[in-house]
């Protein structure tokens, strides 16, 4: 089934093909698709780049960490900050949908980091999505929220009133809503607060910061929280267990650091307590 939902968007668009690896291009995308289970499908949309190298030549974001598992995964790559909100692209996954591409598997999960994250929302119900793993997402970049929210000035000029921005409504049917974010973070904790969603399950990591996946990986949480999303079984109880160890991240010491620069005793005391630099993990 899934083999004649892509021939049916080969017809539509420009595609490669080499054996069970599919590319198509489409203006400002290019789309990878990799068939290797019937089971379960990985949709992940990329971060946002400082400089962005062509899209249809660098490895999808998430493509080894797949394949490593076995699931099928369909990597949608940008070639600029675009938030996943050109027309063309929310066409191309009405098209995938229509064709029957997402009905072909037994579990679809959206996956994404950031402006990764906004997408893996997004697009939930248009996937049909039972699954969803955001990490630090940015939810609304419209003149509402640019009171408080000034990070992404190339954000500010997209249409954030289009429907699938009613991320509320776009991830109603998802069944397991992860979101993992910093609780104390300026920006990125208001940003998840405006998911009107009662079924999401916050994950907090504090005073890390943004760049969750980095701080993940280094905590060796990456893949329990990604396997026990897929399988909707989070276990919250080892998750907070773990991520005590954030204090040997060199990124929360420099977050506490610079939190605690205008208390003197304190910044002292911390200085003395927290590990040195050549003894922490992960970036800065």
């Amino acid at each position: 089934m899934a083999l004649a939902a892509l021939a049916i968007l080969g017809k539509k668009y420009t595609v490669q093909r080499e054996g069970r690896h599919w590319q198509f291009r489409l203006p400002g995308y290019t789309i990878e698709f990799f068939l290797r289970s019937t089971d379960t499908l990985v949709v992940t949309f990329d971060p946002r780049r400082k400089s962005y190298p062509p899209s249809a030549t660098r490895e999808a974001w998430a493509a080894v960490f797949l394949a490593r598992r076995g699931l099928s995964g369909l990597h949608v790559k940008p070639d600029q900050s675009c938030w996943y909100l050109d027309p063309g692209l929310e066409t191309f996954f009405r098209d995938a949908q229509a064709a029957g591409l997402f009905g072909s598997f037994a579990t679809v999960m959206n996956y994404g980091g950031s402006m990764g994250g906004f997408g893996a929302l997004a697009f939930a119900a248009i996937t049909g999505a039972r699954r969803v793993l955001a990490m630090n997402p940015q939810v609304n970049l419209g003149p509402e929220v640019r009171g408080w929210e000034r990070r992404y000035k190339d954000a500010e000029a997209l249409d954030w009133t289009r429907p699938i921005c009613d991320l509320g409504l776009q991830v109603a049917g998802v069944e397991t809503l992860a979101v993992v974010f910093d609780p104390y973070d300026t920006y990125d904790r208001p940003q998840a607060d405006l998911i009107a969603a009662d079924h999401m399950i916050r994950l907090h990591i504090p005073f890390v910061g943004h760049r969750m996946p980095a701080h993940l990986l280094s905590l060796r949480l990456l893949a329990p929280v990604f396997d026990q999303t897929l399988t909707g079984s989070l276990d919250l109880p080892a998750f907070y267990r773990t991520a005590r160890q954030r204090r040997m991240l060199l990124r929360y010491k420099r977050v506490m650091l610079r939190r605690t620069k205008e208390n003197k005793p304190r910044h002292r005391r911390l200085k003395r307590l927290l590990p040195e630099d050549d003894a922490l993990i992960g970036p800065a």
